[in-house]
């Protein structure tokens, strides 16, 4: 399963948000190494994801690299394991960012997103070069290509 190097590429692709009962829901598409594995779903009634697992080996193996990962909670500092709904969702969360910024640039500082009001053709480098040199923009790192997508160690 996968590639030989014993790495995973987990990706977001066709993220939707939508308004459910409770709360925002969504629906997505969660892709492992170039191959579609399973559609994540969030009712938006509360509750754990809905998965339809289209390939369960690669499922598996995303869940087997999660397993030793941590999230740290933003309201009492709290060390939790990784779950796959954690991973999963912070996956959504970003891509549906990054929907929302198209055509915009994204960057990160100080673990914060910013999304930033002007277009730029070009390699990254030259845009990064030209933020550093800019009062606003120094410290940023432009994460629009990252967003959504996670590199995995199996």
């Amino acid at each position: 399963m996968g590639k030989k190097n014993g790495k995973l590429k987990v990706e977001i692709k066709g993220a939707k948000e939508f308004h459910g009962h409770d709360g925002q829901g969504f629906d997505a598409s969660i892709y492992v190494n170039s191959a579609r594995t399973a559609i994540v779903s969030d009712d938006g009634w509360g509750g754990e994801y809905m998965y339809h697992v289209l390939d369960q080996s690669k499922l598996d193996a995303v869940k087997e690299a999660i397993k030793d990962l941590t999230w740290t909670s933003e309201w009492d500092d709290d060390v939790h394991p990784m779950t796959l709904d954690t991973f999963v969702g912070e996956l959504v969360d970003e891509a549906l960012e990054k929907k929302s910024a198209r055509g915009k640039v994204v960057t990160m500082k100080d673990g914060q997103s910013y999304i930033w009001n002007f277009k730029f053709s070009g390699p990254i480098e030259g845009l990064e070069a030209r933020l550093a040199s800019s009062k606003s923009g120094e410290g940023h790192k432009i994460v629009n290509h990252t967003l959504g997508v996670r590199n995995l160690q199996r």
